[in-house]
């Protein structure tokens, strides 16, 4: 059990407490659907009702079909002609509160004809940009400004009834593209399409330029709200991490060691568990990990440490990261300052004339919006961007403790908590302006 002078922890404790991260529950996700087509209902007369734009040369109706035991009732879009305006497309008017936060467009379908050229779709228009699933036969596309990007091809859309969906999530702002209920891409906003016209869903046949027939048996719109109070993972204590709830494995190599201990600094007693790394050889290095799911790093989230470094070499050595499948978010701490690594791959400096040594300190990454805020005991140091940090394909996972082969170094962790997190002001965070001169603008100076 970690023992420590309330006068020092009484605001992390109430803080990681009061955003619920001692608790282990499982995810949860409401989708409130907003507009929905069923079946081979006429989606003009359905409610709420979608807005149909019909141009020549197309054809709506509905039907019925049997493939293998399974009987599909449908409204089927049918574009014969490839001129000017030969269109027919369903459109259903959204708020700008209903694109806030999340949102989730599927669509179940069968492709009975298509051309080469693109005609079927589904998009979210959000007032900025324009989100969209191209179907054809034997592939999927999203579409940027310009020409269009292959997200699955070599399908057979044909044969039988697909489920095709968009979700997008804010706080990473971009969207996960899903076949059948598996990812088959991911589609950032910078590879979307300009489109200030408004904010709405659309699906059918909707270029002027390609022809095909679907059948569409259901399309639907949500808007996700996510369980924004989750723990992950955590450590607390002199406890081995591996035997933890969690469940943390242990990459160790020579020259290192790991246990528990307990000692006194100036603030109070502290139980603690020990990474020390003595080698400056390939592989001696003994870090933490624990698994993570694309859900779990795809925001808002907060990676929290409370430990002191009891020494460290010159070379970077003692580190605390998330990695969330694009970029490697992280900490590498020293006896008088904080690094992090910047979209090359170069250590850059984002705190230094720091006191490590002496006493325990709260380090923090929240995330939200595309970018990582740092924190040491509460106050903002350093604000990064994607883009801004080391570009990484590692799996989605949580790690702590000595993690170079080059450096040297021993710290005391006295608790880990890493959780899906919306008690902090993200939105408002985000919009402050740092500088590496000033620090924050108009935030605390650490």
């Amino acid at each position: 059990m970690m023992r420590c002078n309330l006068s020092r922890t009484t605001r992390w404790m109430t803080m990681l407490i009061a955003a619920g991260m001692l608790s282990l529950a499982g995810a949860v996700r409401a989708d409130t659907v907003i507009v929905d087509h069923n079946d081979d209902n006429d989606p003009a007369t359905e409610s709420p009702a979608w807005t149909l734009t019909q141009g020549p040369n197309t054809s709506v109706a509905a039907g019925s079909e049997v493939i293998g035991l399974n009987t599909h009732n449908y409204w089927t879009i049918d574009d014969n002609g490839n001129g000017s305006g030969h269109s027919a497309i369903y459109d259903y008017q959204l708020t700008e509160a209903e694109l806030s936060l999340g949102w989730r467009v599927s669509a179940d379908l069968r492709v009975v004809s298509a051309e080469s050229s693109r005609t079927h779709v589904i998009q979210v228009d959000d007032g900025t940009h324009r989100w969209s699933a191209w179907i054809t036969d034997d592939q999927i596309d999203a579409q940027p400004n310009t020409g269009f990007t292959n997200i699955e091809s070599g399908l057979d859309l044909t044969a039988d009834y697909n489920r095709v969906e968009i979700v997008y999530n804010a706080w990473s702002d971009k969207a996960v593209y899903l076949l059948n209920g598996s990812e088959i891409g991911t589609v950032l906003r910078s590879n979307t399409r300009d489109q200030t016209s408004g904010e709405q869903v659309r699906f059918g046949a909707g270029s002027s330029g390609g022809q095909g027939q679907v059948n569409w048996t259901n399309v639907e719109f949500a808007v996700i709200t996510p369980d924004l109070n989750r723990n992950l993972a955590e450590h607390l204590a002199d406890n081995n991490p591996t035997t933890e709830p969690t469940g943390w494995g242990l990459n160790q190599g020579s020259n290192t060691s790991v246990s528990g201990g307990s000692e006194t600094t100036g603030s109070g007693n502290y139980d603690f568990w020990t990474t020390d790394d003595n080698g400056t050889g390939s592989g001696n290095f003994a870090i933490y990990d624990k698994a993570l799911t694309p859900d779990d790093v795809a925001g808002p989230w907060r990676a929290s440490a409370l430990v002191r470094v009891v020494d460290s070499s010159s070379s970077p050595d003692l580190v605390f990261h998330v990695d969330d499948g694009t970029d490697r978010w992280q900490m590498w701490l020293f006896e008088d300052e904080i690094q992090t690594r910047d979209g090359v791959g170069t250590f850059v400096t984002i705190a230094s004339g720091l006191d490590l040594t002496s006493d325990y300190n709260l380090i923090e990454m929240i995330f939200g919006e595309g970018h990582v805020t740092f924190l040491l005991n509460g106050a903002p140091i350093d604000y990064r961007a994607r883009g801004d940090m080391e570009n990484r394909s590692d799996a989605p996972q949580v790690r702590f403790g000595t993690g170079s082969s080059g450096g040297t170094g021993q710290a005391n962790w006295a608790s880990i908590m890493k959780s899906v997190d919306a008690t902090e002001p993200l939105p408002f965070l985000s919009q402050r302006s740092f500088s590496a001169d000033a620090k924050w603008s108009n935030g605390s100076q650490c």
